[in-house]
């Protein structure tokens, strides 16, 4: 404790899996002081808000965390459009590792998850992007140090959205999906974006090959 802050100075790894759903949310960390974690390399979040009502604002903020230096982060969110996707790596300039799971990729599926406002919040860095481009990669790179991108879509996905995603990751290297989107993944990206870079795109384990 270091007067009104609680600072976590050698805390490298965090993981915080909320199991309870509280009636009454409160804002993070439900007490009046603020919380630094100055070297926080990875973060694992599961049903945050169940109990607080802003803890993904809170750890984006840069007077609370370095966010820009993680380096590994397994996420799991009600809805993650490819929108959401692009201006979350945008932020986070040093992320070789993604693991996220959603429920969708469209917004108007929020309504069907346990947290029915998701498809209505915007927040941070907008980084908007314009499938309408005939050269993709004319839009610059979302993020140039991403080499693994493990991601899992449990309702609706947005294969092109997806696709898009990839195309402006220059040095991805994997990606794991669930195996019946890998054959038109590879499509979508040859025959719409006439993508040519070498990137292993590999099956979730349990998950069927098409």
């Amino acid at each position: 404790m270091d007067g009104e802050q609680l600072v976590f100075s050698s805390l490298e790894a965090l993981d915080l899996d909320f199991v309870l759903n509280s009636p009454n949310k409160i804002p993070f960390p439900g007490f009046p002081y603020r919380v630094l974690f100055p070297i926080l390399d990875s973060m694992r979040v599961r049903n945050s808000t169940w109990v607080y009502s802003d803890l993904y604002t809170h750890f984006i903020a840069p007077l609370f965390i370095p966010w820009e230096n993680l380096i590994w982060l397994q996420l799991a969110v009600a809805i993650a459009d490819k929108d959401v996707i692009a201006n979350m790596l945008a932020q986070l300039t040093q992320l070789e590792y993604l693991h996220l799971t959603c429920v969708s990729m469209h917004t108007d599926d929020a309504e069907h998850t346990v947290y029915p406002d998701e498809g209505t919040v915007e927040e941070g860095l907008m980084v908007v992007i314009d499938e309408e481009e005939d050269e993709l990669m004319e839009q610059g790179a979302i993020n140039e140090t991403l080499v693994r991108f493990d991601f899992h879509c449990q309702m609706r996905f947005d294969m092109g959205g997806f696709c898009e995603i990839l195309c402006r990751l220059p040095s991805l290297q994997t990606s794991m999906v669930d195996g019946h989107f890998i054959g038109v993944i590879w499509n979508t990206l040859h025959r719409r974006y006439r993508f040519r870079r070498q990137i292993d795109i590999l099956p979730h384990p349990g998950t069927a090959l098409l």
